[in-house]
């Protein structure tokens, strides 16, 4: 049903915009359905100073990990995107590993304010009750990071759309960014395309392998044309998958009856507890009353096919799975990791590690921040400590209890589910967990470098690559604060809600 033709690209030399390959595509009635499945969709300076008279695209290819980069570039495929760029760097993502928290992450040193949730369907703790999730409401509540980029296909109709064959629309939307940003005249043009997260989901990461290639083909001829630009390309997120994918939505729901909880729309008793299911992803979040969270978190690890949760209690950060319990303390700049009943990250070895090198004490002691990413960042679940940390405070309503799914599962509404076995059969791809292949996305530029290449946080990898001139531009009536960038978005001080 979907396919992914190569097309080779030029560009006009009058008209300065990408010459597009053929368009082939099939209508299906249920497209309008997949808006849902589509959507959730160092403290150092690690590269080369940002201050330069050049242009800088910045272009972020939603859900594409680091492992299909480092395949394409060990088989030698794509090469003009390796040759123009250099090499890939994995780029570790937040938790949740979806594009609404990962956003927050990468774009809050830029000034991007926090979303109101998880994903476009949340719970409103203000208002006591589930918002958003519908195609009126996608557009009237505000999620900052889908307005600040210069250049994106927006849109529900879009987005159902460009399902039918995610991967021949990502190549062309590589070449009209591409485009777009020649024709502006900013030093910093954000492009956003969210297609490949569609085309990773649907059809695997393996389907993106012609659109990376595209997009190498593409700098290749704009730069042949003359035009002196650097580029920057990521994403947001890797995926993970490979089999079909049994939803755990059910099998909590019966869980959470049979221990005398109630699954309810509102926080009205004690028992209760709200889900918002929207996209199919490996983590959901659970509502309640913060006196319920021990039991709640007890529950969902029973539970099969959820791999661990977490939730905050007494200043201190829990993280529980059938491995046992652990808690997780921050003093400043310092994390300690401290196994109670258990060890559900596997980071005692880590621990051990970072005791050893610093020749003190036993394993579970305070060590920087720093030290824990270093020490951590090539584990089953990397740099953990501050992600699962930080995944209470990168959004406006955060949930009571987060949850990270065992392989092999996934979390969303039936609706959605359905919706994408009419299309292209049962799932087998996603994101949105704790482990290595939903968390590792990349980074590949040709800004000079003085990252050792061997991985970079998702939250301070793109500050300084971005150069800092003053600008305030008015964009539908908003004027833009930031005196750093130039990408639309106001700016608001987030709260930190930090665990000590």
């Amino acid at each position: 049903m979907f396919s992914s033709p190569g097309t080779g690209a030029g560009f006009d030399s009058r008209s300065r915009k990408p010459i597009a390959g053929p368009r082939r595509g099939r209508w299906c009635a249920i497209a309008t359905l997949l808006v849902v499945f589509v959507s959730p969709l160092a403290t150092e300076p690690l590269f080369g100073a940002a201050e330069t008279t050049e242009r800088t695209l910045f272009l972020l290819l939603d859900a594409v990990p680091y492992g299909t980069l480092a395949a394409l570039e060990r088989r030698g495929f794509a090469p003009e995107l390796f040759e123009e760029l250099g090499q890939p760097v994995p780029l570790i993502s937040s938790f949740p590993s979806t594009t609404t928290v990962a956003l927050a992450d990468a774009l809050g040193p830029l000034g991007l304010q926090a979303s109101p949730g998880y994903e476009a369907r949340f719970f409103d703790w203000s208002e006591d009750r589930p918002r958003g999730g519908g195609l009126i409401s996608y557009f009237r509540i505000e999620f900052p990071w889908r307005e600040f980029f210069q250049w994106s296909k927006k849109g529900v109709a879009r987005s159902a759309l460009a399902s039918l064959r995610p991967a021949g629309a990502s190549e062309n939307r590589v070449r009209s960014a591409l485009s777009a940003f020649l024709e502006s005249q900013q030093r910093n043009f954000f492009a956003y395309i969210e297609t490949t997260d569609t085309a990773a989901h649907l059809k695997g990461p393996e389907s993106l392998d012609e659109t990376l290639r595209e997009l190498g083909r593409a700098i290749r001829a704009a730069r042949a044309e003359g035009d002196d630009f650097k580029v920057v390309v990521f994403s947001d997120h890797g995926i993970d998958g490979g089999d079909p994918l049994v939803n755990v939505l059910p099998a909590i729901r019966t869980d959470l009856r049979k221990a005398g909880l109630r699954k309810s729309a509102r926080l009205e008793r004690p028992t209760d507890v709200v889900l918002t299911p929207y996209g199919l992803v490996s983590s959901f979040e659970a509502y309640a009353q913060g006196e319920l969270a021990p039991r709640l978190t007890a529950i969902l690890v029973a539970t099969e096919g959820v791999e661990l949760c977490s939730y905050r209690s007494e200043g201190k950060l829990w993280v529980a799975s059938r491995d046992g319990a652990a808690v997780i303390a921050r003093r400043g700049d310092d994390w300690a990791y401290r196994p109670v009943t258990g060890d559900p990250l596997f980071y005692q070895g880590v621990a051990q590690r970072l005791d050893d090198a610093a020749a003190r004490g036993s394993a579970g002691d305070w060590y920087s921040d720093r030290d824990w990413f270093e020490a951590s960042k090539n584990e089953l679940y990397p740099d953990a400590l501050r992600r699962l940390a930080r995944g209470f405070e990168l959004v406006e309503n955060p949930a009571t209890v987060i949850c990270s799914v065992a392989p092999g599962y996934m979390y969303g509404a039936r609706k959605t589910e359905r919706a994408a076995r009419l299309t292209g059969g049962r799932l087998r791809w996603t994101h949105g967990g704790l482990s290595r292949g939903a968390s590792v996305g990349f980074v590949l530029t040709d800004v000079p470098s003085q990252a050792t290449g061997n991985g970079l946080r998702l939250s301070e990898f793109l500050l300084p690559l971005v150069s800092l001139r003053p600008v305030s531009t008015s964009v539908a009536g908003v004027e833009n604060a930031s005196p750093r960038v130039e990408p639309r978005v106001s700016v608001r001080v987030q709260g930190s809600g930090s665990i000590r």
